[in-house]
C-alpha cells in the first residue's frame, strides 16, 4: 500500500477553522475524509468478476480566508489549548507598561 504524503504549504490557521457554511469546519471535514479514505483502503474488495469496488471520495481543498489578527489568534489558542502559546494579549502594550510602571 503506497503511503500518502500531504504537504500543506502556504496555509494559515484560519483556513483550518473556516466554517464551510454548514456548521462544520475544514479541519473536521478533513478528518472525516481521512477516515473514509482509510476505511476504503482497508476494505478494498474485489468482485467475482475482477472489478474493484473503489469508492470515489471528494478531495478537500482550502478556501482563501483572511488571516487572523493577533487578538483573534490568541483567543482561539486560549479556547482550544487553554493557554496562550504564540504570545499574550498585553504584548502590544509592552512599551506603555514599562513606561508607566
Amino acid at each position: 500500500m503506497p503511503a500518502v504524503l500531504i504537504v500543506f504549504q502556504d496555509t494559515h490557521r484560519a483556513q483550518y477553522f473556516q466554517d464551510e457554511g454548514d456548521g462544520v469546519t475544514f479541519l473536521e471535514k478533513t478528518i472525516k475524509y481521512a477516515n473514509r479514505y482509510q476505511e476504503n483502503e482497508n476494505s478494498a474488495q474485489v468482485s467475482l468478476f475482477g472489478e474493484s469496488s473503489d469508492v470515489q471520495i471528494q478531495n478537500q481543498k482550502f478556501r482563501l480566508v483572511k488571516t487572523w489578527g493577533t487578538m483573534e489568534k490568541l483567543a482561539r489558542e486560549k479556547e482550544v489549548v487553554g493557554i496562550y502559546i504564540s504570545g499574550h494579549p498585553l504584548d502590544d502594550f509592552k512599551l506603555e507598561m514599562q513606561t508607566f510602571l
